[in-house]
């Protein structure tokens, strides 16, 4: 872990429009509260998947590639837009 935040901060240092975001801070402030269930569990996936559809962004029940990529990683990648947005 150390390796890659030493990573991070080399690539930050070297490019200033970088914004550092938390998915799970996002996914709190747009509950306005703590979320129930973890997200690697069933009922924390549906709780960010709701969340997320309250934004306007719907995750298909299937994906093309077969769903190989770990759910809690696409609803990370997914509230991350949000934060972008907002950023600009």
């Amino acid at each position: 872990m150390k390796e890659r935040v030493l990573e991070a901060e080399v690539y930050v240092s070297q490019n200033s429009g970088t914004i550092e975001v938390h998915p799970e801070v996002s996914f709190r402030a747009m509950k306005d509260g703590m979320l129930e269930f973890p997200k690697k569990t069933w009922n924390g996936q549906m709780e960010r998947r709701a969340l997320l559809a309250g934004q306007g962004i719907e995750i298909p029940d299937q994906l093309e590639d077969g769903g190989s990529v770990p759910a809690d990683d696409l609803l990370d990648a997914a509230v991350r837009d949000l934060e972008r947005e907002a950023v600009g």
